[in-house]
């Protein structure tokens, strides 16, 4: 990825990217056949190294995947507007984690329980049990992160 513009917000921090990644609600993820972009809002589960979403065993995010497997994804956190700043100087302050990825659809069953487990994790903090028709009427898609930025603006109270 390019160097990020404003150093004074980067976040190098692992422990920090990871915070931010685990906290977030939605994966925004961007994909593209030749050029042709498209951008989903997802929900994910996130395991330190990887992402992995579930959808339909068929649909336009899977055609946009097979024909191209690399994709740009970015979670938000902590968002608010800073009052405190003067007009010149208005802004959002907010965490973000910007990162570049390969997806794979999984196929072998019990890698795809690892996926929805992980998946389900993120927001529930416990684990469930799925039917195997259930496990085989969705379509988990793993993406392998190969890079990864923070980036934060503090408010001027912080």
């Amino acid at each position: 990825m390019k160097e990020m513009r404003r150093k004074d917000r980067e976040i190098t921090d692992r422990k920090e990217i990871d915070e931010i990644i685990n906290k977030a609600d939605i994966l925004h993820l961007a994909m593209a056949d030749g050029n042709v972009p498209y951008v989903v809002p997802l929900s994910f589960g996130y395991d330190g190294k990887n992402l992995y979403f579930h959808c339909a065993n068929e649909g336009l995010k899977l055609d946009f995947i097979k024909k191209n497997p690399n994709v740009c994804f970015d979670l938000v956190g902590k968002v608010k507007y800073d009052n405190i700043m003067t007009s010149c100087d208005a802004g959002t302050v907010f965490q973000s984690v910007i990162g570049r990825g390969k997806c794979e659809l999984l196929s072998d069953p019990e890698e795809k329980r690892k996926g929805l487990d992980i998946l389900v994790f993120q927001y529930t903090k416990s684990k469930l049990e799925f039917p195997e028709k259930a496990v085989q009427n969705t379509t988990i898609v793993k993406i392998t992160i190969t890079e990864l930025k923070g980036k934060k603006r503090p408010g001027k109270s912080a």
